[in-house]
């Protein structure tokens, strides 16, 4: 029977050091402030070459150091620690602490007494935030979730609630282990697979652990504060090679055979995307990392399977109760209306086509917004005015995403929205770079859309861009659109806030809950009437559009397509937005007036001299017809609002006061 944990019971903490003089100082103190009375200090020195050893010598006595003489990796290195720390028969627990990382004061103590009510744990963590933002999450756990990919649970989110809860395991950057699990374990005083040598050992020994019928448990208690790869970064590419080296060996050498072949294809559809990804970015010596981590990883394969016959005498747990520890939680969002003002999240997507003479002004507008938490997204589709140019130099801080062709208007905000869903923001705007937001713009949009838990987008008052002592001219504070009719703009007096059926992304905000319902921009509208389609979805999800005229963009017009590809990719989007989004019900009421509107837009076509693209709308239409079915019926699996809904809102009279 296992020694109960007693007061007596000793904590060693293992720090490994590699070249991390400047990180120790802090590391050590957090170590020293602890609350618990009974812990110690082993440090590990993997052979550095500056002078950490000597700075522990004389600074820190009472730190036990060891000494490798050489990097021997971050598990064997960790190894050497824990086999130190268990001479002493009093240590019934193991910190390992990495030397970019600190931690609250009671971060052992309150560890510890979680371990004491719970015999079969092998692990604990609590959340780990950066260091640098405490209101980000660094990990909350480990996740191998049902594509064999290993991710760090609540990596990135804000304001997210956290419950205490079992997980598949640890991250070994701040975490606990106790010595009845790693003295259990069948690999002797190998804890960290020595042979992963750095990344995913932490993975590893969760398998392990899991595997073995033990517990890993997150406890949403105290907090450690990570910086991440403070060593490993010094290496670039290092990481991503290590990661796809380890990561089919923890598989092979853990699993099932039947969850590996489950997994099997997820994870390589992923790693497709991945490499599909860095092929179109120009990244081929990260392509380079990986594919050598894979061709390294099947060298060692034997080697793996040989660990594996020896591990699984020792597997305990049902391959149905490991799936369903595979299975991804969501982590809930505390909603806006909980948090106080400016906790928010908010992501500016701005998007650039040959607007060098107004993406500074669009940029300095946005980025001189005095709301604490905006970050800015530039998508630059395919300029050749040196666009780029100015933004590597003036702003630098600005994350830019460079496109090898014009995307359009639609995939080219997708292109931002896709990146800015990675940090999951609260809300987030979209703005085209001929536009010029006023000051105050993020707040203005923020207090609206807080106020109103039914909108999904938030629309400015647009103003063409005038000389100071000009009145204003209003072009647009929203979209009307009644099936059978053309899109009209709507303009109305006052300014009080007014529901509208579409917002239009020239300046836009939206919410980002709700987004898996409705779905991102449609690709193929390519430029115009894009936004009015996506807001319909919106209201097809029981989202409501409205219009704030207190915010107020100012927009110089200036189309980059001529005339006649404005008249063709406006009639075609119409008639996407009408077979798509129309129920059957709604579509045949409205059919006569969407006949008579067509036969009315050949005549102005004619006259305009247009009908070539007028029938290019009308062949492409047809063509696209079994897409637009298909999205159609995705459309309508996710659609909330019954039609007579639907109908009310098209049968609106949205500019009366």
């Amino acid at each position: 029977m296992s020694k109960p944990a007693t007061i007596k019971d000793r904590v060693s903490v293992v720090i490994v050091c590699w070249n991390n003089r400047d990180l120790l100082q802090e590391c050590l103190e957090s170590v020293y402030a602890q609350t618990y009375p009974n812990c110690d200090i082993i440090v590990v020195d993997n052979g550095s070459t500056d002078d950490s050893v000597d700075y522990i010598k004389q600074h820190h006595p009472k730190v036990k150091l060891v000494e490798t003489g050489e990097n021997l990796g971050f598990a064997i290195g960790n190894n050497i620690g824990i086999k130190a720390a268990f001479k002493d028969p009093d240590c019934r627990y193991v910190m390992l602490l990495n030397t970019d990382a600190t931690t609250d004061p009671d971060w052992i103590e309150t560890m510890v007494a979680f371990a004491k009510k719970h015999p079969k744990l092998a692990s604990v963590q609590s959340p780990t935030v950066d260091y640098y933002d405490h209101s980000v999450l660094d990990s909350c756990g480990i996740l191998v979730d049902r594509q064999a990919l290993a991710t760090q649970m609540g990596y990135r989110q804000t304001n997210v609630r956290l419950e205490t809860r079992q997980v598949f395991g640890v991250n070994a950057a701040a975490a606990l282990f106790t010595r009845n699990f790693l003295d259990a374990q069948p690999f002797g005083e190998d804890y960290l697979d020595h042979d992963l040598w750095m990344y995913l050992e932490d993975v590893d020994i969760a398998a392990r652990a899991t595997m073995m019928g033990w517990e890993n448990w997150f406890l949403n208690e105290s907090r450690a504060y990570h910086m991440g790869s403070a060593s490993s970064g010094k290496n670039p590419g290092f990481s991503l090679y290590m990661t796809y080296r380890n990561n089919a060996l923890v598989l092979i050498k853990n699993l099932p055979r039947r969850i590996i072949i489950k997994t099997l294809p997820g994870m390589m559809r992923a790693e497709l995307n991945r490499l599909r990804g860095f092929w179109r970015e120009d990244k081929y010596s990260l392509i380079k990392m990986i594919l050598k981590g894979r061709f390294k990883s099947l060298r060692l394969f034997p080697l793996f399977f040989r660990k594996r016959r020896e591990f699984k005498k020792y597997w305990a747990i049902s391959e149905a109760d490991l799936w369903k520890l595979m299975e991804i939680p969501k982590l809930a969002k505390i909603p806006p209306k909980e948090r106080p003002y400016g906790s928010e999240t908010v992501t500016a997507i701005i998007l650039s086509h040959n607007n060098m003479g107004r993406l500074e002004s669009c940029l300095e507008a946005v980025t001189s917004q005095k709301y604490p938490n905006l970050k800015v997204i530039v998508v630059d589709n395919h300029s050749t005015d040196g666009s780029l140019q100015l933004l590597k130099e003036k702003y630098p801080d600005v994350a830019v995403l460079a496109q090898k062709a014009n995307l359009g208007t639609a995939n080219g905000f997708n292109v931002g929205i896709t990146k800015a869903m990675l940090d999951e923001p609260d809300y987030f705007a979209l703005i085209q770079a001929n536009t010029v937001v006023e000051p105050g713009w993020i707040d203005t949009m923020v207090e609206t859309i807080r106020k109103r838990t039914d909108a999904f987008a938030i629309t400015s008052k647009l103003l063409a861009q005038a000389e100071p002592d000009q009145p204003e001219i209003v072009l647009n504070q929203g979209y009307d659109y009644q099936p059978g009719q053309d899109v009209t703009a709507i303009q109305f007096e006052g300014n009080r806030v007014k529901e509208v059926f579409a917002a239009s992304d020239y300046a836009s905000f939206h919410r980002t809950e709700g987004m898996g319902a409705i779905g991102i921009l449609d690709g193929d509208f390519f430029d115009g009437l894009e936004d009015v389609d996506w807001c319909f979805r919106a209201h097809l999800a029981n989202r409501k559009v409205y219009s704030q005229p207190q915010a107020k963009a100012h927009v110089a017009l200036e189309p980059w397509l001529s005339e006649s590809a404005r008249w063709y990719h406006h009639q075609k989007n119409l008639f996407y937005i009408y077979i798509k989004d129309l129920s059957f019900k709604l579509f045949w009421k409205y059919l006569p007036a969407a006949i008579g509107f067509t036969a009315r837009s050949y005549v102005t076509a004619f006259q305009k001299g247009f009908t070539v693209q007028q029938v290019k709308a009308l062949l492409k239409c047809s063509a696209r017809l079994p897409r637009m079915l298909r999205y159609r019926r995705h459309i309508n699996s996710h659609r909330r609002a019954r039609a007579v809904e639907v109908d009310k809102a098209l049968q609106r009279n949205f500019t009366q006061e």
